[in-house]
Protein backbone atom coordinates (compact mmCIF):
# COMPACT_ATOMS: atom_id res chain seq x y z
CA UNK A 1 0.00 0.00 0.00
CA UNK A 2 1.41 3.37 -1.01
CA UNK A 3 1.38 6.11 1.56
CA UNK A 4 0.08 9.35 0.19
CA UNK A 5 1.49 12.56 1.50
CA UNK A 6 -1.08 15.29 1.78
CA UNK A 7 -0.54 18.08 -0.71
CA UNK A 8 -0.13 21.54 0.78
CA UNK A 9 -3.14 23.74 0.30
CA UNK A 10 -3.04 27.38 -0.65
CA UNK A 11 -5.33 28.24 2.23
CA UNK A 12 -2.27 28.47 4.42
CA UNK A 13 -0.48 31.85 4.08
CA UNK A 14 2.91 30.17 4.48
CA UNK A 15 2.15 27.77 1.62
CA UNK A 16 0.94 30.64 -0.55
CA UNK A 17 4.19 32.52 0.10
CA UNK A 18 6.17 29.37 -0.70
CA UNK A 19 4.29 29.05 -4.01
CA UNK A 20 5.13 32.66 -4.90
CA UNK A 21 8.78 32.14 -4.02
CA UNK A 22 9.02 28.96 -6.09
CA UNK A 23 7.38 30.60 -9.13
CA UNK A 24 9.77 33.55 -8.94
CA UNK A 25 12.77 31.24 -8.58
CA UNK A 26 11.70 29.17 -11.60
CA UNK A 27 11.28 32.31 -13.70
CA UNK A 28 14.72 33.54 -12.64
CA UNK A 29 16.28 30.21 -13.62
CA UNK A 30 14.49 30.28 -16.99
CA UNK A 31 15.67 33.83 -17.65
CA UNK A 32 19.26 32.89 -16.91
CA UNK A 33 19.07 30.21 -19.62
CA UNK A 34 17.41 32.52 -22.16
CA UNK A 35 19.48 34.49 -24.68
CA UNK A 36 18.06 37.96 -24.12
CA UNK A 37 21.40 39.71 -24.66
CA UNK A 38 21.25 39.19 -28.44
CA UNK A 39 17.74 40.61 -28.55
CA UNK A 40 18.72 43.61 -26.43
CA UNK A 41 21.78 44.29 -28.58
CA UNK A 42 19.72 43.98 -31.77
CA UNK A 43 17.50 46.85 -30.62
CA UNK A 44 20.26 48.93 -29.08
CA UNK A 45 19.12 48.52 -25.50
CA UNK A 46 21.97 49.28 -23.15
CA UNK A 47 23.16 46.88 -20.52
CA UNK A 48 22.16 49.45 -17.89
CA UNK A 49 18.47 49.02 -18.69
CA UNK A 50 16.48 46.32 -16.98
CA UNK A 51 13.89 43.88 -18.17
CA UNK A 52 10.98 43.48 -15.81
CA UNK A 53 8.68 40.50 -16.07
CA UNK A 54 5.36 40.68 -14.25
CA UNK A 55 2.56 38.18 -13.89
CA UNK A 56 -0.55 37.76 -11.82
CA UNK A 57 -1.47 34.81 -9.66
CA UNK A 58 -5.29 34.91 -9.75
CA UNK A 59 -6.51 33.14 -6.63
CA UNK A 60 -10.14 33.41 -7.72
CA UNK A 61 -9.41 30.66 -10.26
CA UNK A 62 -8.49 28.14 -7.56
CA UNK A 63 -10.76 25.13 -7.39
CA UNK A 64 -11.06 22.04 -5.28
CA UNK A 65 -12.78 18.80 -6.13
CA UNK A 66 -13.54 18.02 -2.49
CA UNK A 67 -16.46 19.77 -0.81
CA UNK A 68 -14.77 20.40 2.53
CA UNK A 69 -11.66 21.83 0.85
CA UNK A 70 -13.77 23.99 -1.47
CA UNK A 71 -15.61 25.50 1.49
CA UNK A 72 -12.34 26.12 3.33
CA UNK A 73 -10.86 27.67 0.19
CA UNK A 74 -13.79 30.07 -0.23
CA UNK A 75 -13.52 31.11 3.42
CA UNK A 76 -9.78 31.71 3.01
CA UNK A 77 -10.29 33.78 -0.15
CA UNK A 78 -12.86 35.87 1.70
CA UNK A 79 -10.20 36.81 4.26
CA UNK A 80 -7.68 37.97 1.67
CA UNK A 81 -7.64 41.71 0.94
CA UNK A 82 -6.45 41.08 -2.61
CA UNK A 83 -7.49 38.04 -4.64
CA UNK A 84 -4.81 38.62 -7.26
CA UNK A 85 -1.14 38.54 -6.36
CA UNK A 86 1.18 40.44 -8.66
CA UNK A 87 4.67 39.02 -8.93
CA UNK A 88 7.65 40.35 -10.80
CA UNK A 89 11.25 39.57 -11.57
CA UNK A 90 13.74 42.20 -12.69
CA UNK A 91 16.89 41.30 -14.50
CA UNK A 92 19.92 43.28 -15.70
CA UNK A 93 22.86 42.43 -17.89
CA UNK A 94 26.06 41.97 -15.89
CA UNK A 95 29.18 42.80 -17.90
CA UNK A 96 31.29 41.20 -15.15
CA UNK A 97 29.41 37.89 -15.26
CA UNK A 98 28.49 38.03 -18.95
CA UNK A 99 24.88 37.09 -18.27
CA UNK A 100 21.54 38.34 -17.01
CA UNK A 101 21.38 38.60 -13.23
CA UNK A 102 18.71 39.54 -10.71
CA UNK A 103 18.58 43.23 -9.89
CA UNK A 104 16.24 45.41 -7.83
CA UNK A 105 12.98 46.47 -9.45
CA UNK A 106 12.68 50.25 -9.51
Amino acid sequence: MESQTPQPTLTDPQTLQQLQDEIQQEVRESLKKANFRKILEKYGISSQEIIKFQWTLDLTKLQSNQANEAQHLQKFLGLLPNKRIHLSVCTCWSEDEGKLVDCPCH
